[in-house]
């Protein structure tokens, strides 16, 4: 029986705290939804009262803002981090070269400058695999020269930290793109490096501090990556589980 205006509040937070409660225990997001908009007769009480359905939205939505809000800067503390230990393994990296050059190492320095020269390639490339897309030559340079400058992991990050969206004739998403650049950092800098790092103070007599930062901001970088990885996959096949097999988003 739909209430009247007088427990209508009082309808609206119960159902809302229904609503709620049903999609937490849920195993299939979608198929609870659908059984419990049927149970509820929702479509019927919400059509035949419009007012009713804006306190239902109203209310709903006073509920799910703190999540939202907590999800959303646990977001932005990790794109934030990661994105910090991507620029600081690369500024290490290039004082490392000095230090290699001060210390005499030129067999490091050698090493460490040819990794970085193929690891900016390897961007360059990839920002041009990916903007295939562009036609005008103008925003295909200015991309191209981003990447040059190593500036794409910052672009990128503020792309998905903003939703961003998938631009027409794109092959990926600003997420898609930021894990690309994250892979060919990690593939063809952080991880190569971290060898001639190793190599470089088995060699030394003394362990300078330089070296060892290095190191470190190195073996994060490879760890974010690798276990965003691996997380990514895992939550997309639970994502896919709670939506059901009638999902079609």
């Amino acid at each position: 029986m739909q209430p009247n205006s007088a427990s209508s509040e009082l309808y609206v937070t119960e159902l809302v705290s229904d609503y709620i409660s049903s999609i937490m225990a849920a195993d299939h997001v979608v198929t609870k939804m659908a059984d419990w908009l049927t149970v509820q007769d929702f479509t019927s009480k919400m059509s035949a009262n419009p007012l009713l359905l804006g306190s239902f939205m109203a209310r709903l939505s006073e509920q799910l803002v703190t999540p939202l809000k907590l999800s959303r800067n646990g977001l932005m503390m990790r794109l934030l981090f990661s994105l910090a230990c991507s620029y600081g393994d690369m500024v290490t990296d290039i004082l490392m070269l000095n230090f290699y050059h001060t210390t005499g190492d030129e067999t490091s320095f050698n090493r460490s400058s040819i990794i970085l020269t193929i690891a900016i390639a390897m961007h360059v490339v990839n920002t041009i695999l990916t903007n295939t897309h562009i036609k005008k030559k103008r925003t295909l340079a200015l991309r191209i020269v981003q990447a040059f400058l190593c500036l794409n992991p910052a672009i990128q990050t503020y792309g998905k930290w903003s939703g961003n969206h998938r631009e027409e004739g794109a092959y990926l998403s600003p997420s898609g793109e930021l894990y690309f650049t994250k892979f060919i950092e990690v593939l063809f800098e952080a991880l190569p490096q971290m060898v001639v790092q190793l190599e470089a103070m088995m060699r030394a007599e003394s362990l300078e501090p330089l070296p060892l930062a290095s190191l470190i901001f190195s073996i994060i970088t490879a760890g974010i990556v690798i276990t965003d990885a691996s997380i990514t996959v895992e939550r997309t096949l639970m994502t896919d589980q709670l939506r059901g097999p009638y999902s079609c988003w």
